[in-house]
């Protein structure tokens, strides 16, 4: 069995929503004396939460906009008593009514997110949220733009999203910084300006917004419109690790292990690596599967090795899968499972990992597991794939290219599987390791393959018996037989047939040209 994957949905999380914030941004109606707001706020200073609920009760009884607010957060966060979602809701109005901005606020969101009992209405989250943009807060200005980014209750909308950002930027607010340099860096909704970019970002790091440190770190390790600056770029990306960003965490790990922009520190490496690895970081946890199953930076421990692996796995990491794959291939922290590795390669092989695919078909070809159910075709083209020509070849011991090749020998065999697609696979094969051998007998015996697939409506097998006759090998050359075969590949899918059959055609006269397009049109594919 695969190991089951855990989907994380997470809720969404209003910590901005929830702190007891100050100092206030908007109008407020109904103040309270500044003694009496005091005491509440020594009281939550102290921790004292209790005695802050207490008296922000009493102040919200009175009628005041702010203490409204404010005793909604302590409601939902529970603190001080009970939470009471219901209650805070109710007070949250009440405050609303009093044209609070903090309230607006907080109960957008309620609304935006479906929470504190409330259905989610992202339409009635829109209205507060541009009723507190419009009175000067800041937060509400940033919200509301994340929502015309999405679209989410409102139509996307990138300029008026660009508009609010800069506003509240201007205002002051770092995450706003961050998102008008992102507006700005790709022309979304602004004109494309990179320099005037990098002055948001810049002015979003220097106020604490770990995403601005990480992002302007990024930008000047790699001279990303700005002069690179490497010990600049690390130190940007140091404050963003110590502010608790993974990818910073991991993009710093990679740093002191490669030596780049600071001295190499395995150490150090390994201490980011887990930071980012422990907050969930998919990467930075296959990252450190790697560094335990190679002894960098540590010891060697495989147990550790297979842990991270398949954390970064069910994060759904397709390079983490294959090492996991592999360690129950070969019983390394694990014990030896050749199924649940087969199944592993099979579940990345799908989504196109080219290395689990390839050992995959390595454990099918030599017999140590059987075909996954399925497409026959696809685990044959995968088998074939080992012995074919590449740019990069596995290394296959003579003993697995022996099983590989009886393997796909038994799927082309007309007494045996008699599939097409093996028959074109295996005869290439053998038509390439018979011109390099010279070996009459063994390039005979693959044409044979290659033509009878071709006639059986192999496209693949079409295209290569094209090839075949356009170059004399192993066959008499032969343009319009070339011509034909190309043109039915072609028809067939293939894309590079259409562009050989063109070049062929440039070596014809117009009557071979007639004669091959008639070939083709009176071909009846085999049974």
């Amino acid at each position: 069995m695969i190991p089951a994957r855990r989907s994380a949905l997470i809720s969404p999380i209003l910590a901005a929503a929830l702190a007891f914030a100050l100092p206030l941004q908007a109008q407020q109606t109904g103040a309270p004396s500044p003694a009496q707001m005091e005491a509440v706020e020594d009281a939550y200073a102290a921790e004292d939460y209790a005695a802050a609920r207490a008296g922000l009760l009493e102040l919200a009884e009175t009628g005041d906009a702010l203490a409204q607010a404010r005793l909604a957060r302590l409601l939902l966060d529970g603190r001080g008593g009970p939470a009471d979602p219901a209650g805070a809701v109710d007070w949250l109005q009440k405050s609303v009514q009093a044209e609070n901005a903090q309230a607006m606020v907080l109960l957008g969101q309620l609304h935006l997110y479906g929470a504190g009992g409330l259905t989610a209405d992202p339409k009635q989250a829109v209205d507060l949220l541009t009723r507190a943009a419009r009175a000067g807060h800041l937060s509400g200005m940033v919200l509301l733009g994340k929502l015309y980014q999405s679209g989410q209750g409102v139509p996307a909308d990138p300029a008026s999203a660009a508009r609010l950002f800069q506003k509240a930027a201007d205002g002051g607010d770092a995450t706003a910084a961050f998102e008008f340099s992102r507006h700005l860096s790709r022309g979304l909704g602004v004109e494309l300006n990179t320099a005037k970019a990098l002055e948001y970002l810049t002015i979003a790091a220097k106020a604490g917004h770990t995403e601005g440190e990480l992002f302007l770190g990024l930008a000047l390790m790699t001279g990303q419109g700005v002069a690179q600056d490497k010990a600049a770029g690390i130190n940007w990306l140091l404050r963003a690790a110590e502010g608790d960003n993974p990818m910073a965490q991991r993009l710093l790990a990679t740093s002191y292990l490669q030596g780049d922009g600071v001295e190499q520190d395995t150490a150090q490496a390994l201490h980011w690596m887990t930071a980012a690895a422990t907050a969930g970081e998919a990467s930075a946890q296959s990252n450190l599967g790697y560094f335990y199953a190679t002894g960098t930076g540590t010891q060697q421990d495989l147990k550790q090795a297979f842990h991270w692996y398949e954390q970064a796995s069910d994060q759904g990491l397709l390079r983490a899968t294959t090492a996991l794959a592999n360690l129950y291939e070969t019983g390394q922290g694990v014990a030896q499972n050749l199924t649940q590795a087969a199944d592993l390669y099979l579940e990345a092989a799908q989504q196109g990992e080219p290395r689990a695919r390839t050992r995959l078909a390595r454990l099918i070809g030599t017999g140590q597991v059987p075909p996954p159910a399925g497409s026959q075709s696809r685990t044959i083209i995968w088998v074939a794939g080992l012995l074919l020509e590449t740019d990069t070849p596995p290394a296959i011991s003579p003993e697995e290219e022996t099983a590989i090749l009886s393997w796909l020998q038994d799927r082309a065999d007309p007494d045996g599987d008699n599939h097409a697609i093996a028959q074109s696979r295996l005869g290439l094969i053998k038509v390439q390791r018979g011109t390099a051998a010279q070996d009459t007998e063994q390039l005979e015996q693959g044409v044979t393959l290659v033509k009878t697939a071709a006639a059986r409506g192999d496209a693949f097998g079409q295209y290569q018996l094209a090839l075949l006759y356009g170059s004399g090998t192993g066959l008499p050359q032969d343009y319009i037989a070339a011509h034909a075969w190309a043109n039915l590949a072609a028809a067939r899918g293939v894309a590079e047939a259409g562009r050989r059959r063109d070049l062929f055609a440039k070596l014809m006269t117009p009557d071979q040209i007639a004669q091959a397009q008639t070939q083709a049109r009176t071909y009846v594919a085999e049974n």
